[in-house]
């Protein structure tokens, strides 16, 4: 009479399980066996019949196992059942998390440091324009008509149970009425004839918190100090010194800017923060009047630009010797190098060092955000559209016209986006440029020589053409155009890149350049998602999702 205790096991893979030893009656058991074979990482002893170990397998439906008891009387048989459930998992979100109506969102994903979820859920249902993955737990979109904060719980499931964790959405943006003396609030029933417009906030999608460039990186942390590194021949570290020996290889402190920073971009050699005042300050090289504030050498701390009277800043683009801002009208200002007409201003004037105001953009349109190279200027309308300006020699206009003269001022014409698409973001490399679309997929022109168009050819294009395929079930959420290289940021988290890698800026753990992106992420560690990505001259940067930063490519300069 043979007997376990239980006799039905249940187990966790991955957890010990309580040793089970059979009882049994009659003469002395000389010998145990079991049929079939137990799951991996358990066993059974020979000499006493116990079952013990760590599974290390699923088996989430009960086997039956038949264990033989023998001495030379002959042989007992009794049967025992394994069920092998995953651990419980363990799974936690980023809340609160800012959220905005009529503008996407940051992709909020969750952290799991127990066993594999199989299934996702969310109650109570997310609002119009926001989606939730069931597979991976994910909420992205754009919010429609969320007028209060919500907390949403949401349940990881598997074999082992169901785990929960609560997410709280909070309305972040706030809308003003563009009528002067009209006080309404934010969720006022208005009539269509009032224009509603953002108000400046440090989350509006053109404003970056971390930057990468040619032998520079910046980030503001999260109490609105500037933190910068790497070279600093030319004061572009804003910390009162320049020259070689000041160069920094860890992150330092810009000096004091007056007030929080809330956006960063870097050119070459010269850097502009945007503050919460809607102040801009910028410093570096100045050879071409690209720091914007006057006559005068390089500037080693910053300096204040002025836009204009009773303007203030709402984002601020860096190119290799020139600047531009879109100020808190929509209209837009550059300065800096204008030899190839670069600033849109109308001539070639060799330098401007004041900032001035561009050539319209055409009737009734404005930039949303604009993206700068060397020697060009390209411009993301408010109805998706582009315009380029400047520089043509290897196509960076992307108006598909060849290789082109200058053009100084926006053109009439916007390039030709594929049939029925607009663009909702656009990033420039030296001499290439990329956009996001309105279907998430990428298109990029100009240079191609290492392959950073994506297309699969080193040639180059006039007008854009369609990035490789990211594989079923991956889609972008931004796109940043370094040098000679481009890396996305995909809505799950992931980062893939390609173009140049001599300094392994693509960080697939070679020097190998890539015509295409990989078909797998850039490896940031177990756990680690990204929720932004900047490229810059030979390394890139990742924002990762718990506020930390990662880093990788060239490190000469720091």
């Amino acid at each position: 009479g043979i007997t376990y205790s239980p006799s039905s096991m249940t187990l966790e893979k991955g957890t010990a399980m309580t040793t089970n030893t059979p009882t049994y009656s009659g003469s002395t058991v000389t010998s145990w066996s079991i049929n079939p074979s137990l799951p991996s990482g358990l066993s059974i002893d020979a000499s006493t019949g116990a079952i013990s170990g760590t599974p290390s397998i699923l088996q989430t439906s009960s086997q039956s196992y038949t264990v033989t008891a023998t001495n030379g009387q002959g042989s007992a048989t009794t049967s025992i059942s394994i069920i092998i459930n995953d651990q419980l998992p363990v799974i936690s979100y980023t809340s609160p998390f800012e959220i905005s109506n009529n503008r996407e969102m940051t992709t909020a994903t969750p952290t799991n440091t127990g066993g594999a979820v199989t299934s996702w859920a969310i109650t109570p249902s997310l609002p119009t324009g926001l989606s939730f993955g069931s597979t991976n737990g994910s909420i992205w979109g754009v919010p429609e008509n969320v007028t209060s904060d919500v907390t949403y719980t949401i349940y990881a499931n598997n074999s082992g149970g169901s785990a929960s964790a609560t997410l709280t959405l909070n309305m972040n943006w706030t809308l003003t009425p563009s009528v002067a003396g009209v006080s309404i609030t934010r969720n006022s029933s208005i009539g269509t004839d009032i224009t509603w417009e953002w108000d400046y906030d440090p989350l509006e999608a053109s404003n970056l918190t971390m930057f990468a460039t040619w032998r520079n990186t910046c980030a503001i942390r999260d109490d609105g100090d500037l933190y910068c590194w790497g070279r600093n021949g030319n004061g572009q570290l804003g910390i009162g010194s320049m020259g070689s020996s000041t160069w920094k290889t860890r992150p330092t402190r810009t000096n004091s800017l007056g007030s929080d920073a809330v956006s960063v971009s870097m050119g070459e050699q010269h850097t502009c923060a945007v503050l919460d005042t809607g102040v801009l300050k910028c410093w570096g090289r100045n050879n071409h009047g690209q720091v914007g504030a006057g006559p005068g050498g390089d500037e080693d701390t910053p300096q204040t630009i002025n836009v204009g009277s009773g303007r203030t800043v709402t984002s601020v683009y860096l190119g290799y010797h020139h600047t531009c801002a879109i100020l808190d009208d929509q209209s837009v200002k550059c300065w800096g190098r204008n030899q190839d007409g670069e600033l849109g201003v109308g001539s070639t004037t060799s330098s401007f060092n004041t900032p001035q105001s561009i050539a319209s953009l055409g009737t009734n349109r404005y930039a949303v955000s604009l993206a700068l190279g060397q020697g060009f200027t390209c411009a993301l309308l408010d109805d998706g559209s582009i315009k380029c300006w400047g520089q043509d020699n290897l196509g960076q206009r992307g108006d598909g016209g060849g290789y082109g003269s200058d053009i100084r001022s926006p053109p009439s014409s916007a390039i030709t986006l594929p049939t029925g698409r607009t663009a909702k973001q656009i990033s420039a490399g030296e001499f290439h440029v990329c956009a996001l679309l309105d279907d998430d997929s990428v298109v990029c022109w100009g240079n191609n020589a290492e392959g950073q168009l994506g297309d699969g050819t080193t040639t180059h294009r006039t007008a854009p053409v369609n990035v490789s395929s990211f594989g079923s079930g991956h889609t972008v959420s931004y796109v940043s155009a370094g040098y000679d290289h481009v890396c996305a940021l995909l809505t799950d988290g992931g980062v893939r890149c390609w173009g140049s890698n001599n300094n392994g800026q693509l960080g697939d753990g070679s020097s190998t350049d890539r015509s295409t992106p990989p078909s797998s992420d850039v490896n940031l560690g177990s756990g680690y998602t990204a929720i932004g990505i900047s490229s810059g001259g030979g390394h890139t940067c990742a924002m990762l999702h718990d506020g930390d930063m990662k880093c990788w490519g060239a490190r000469g300069s720091g």
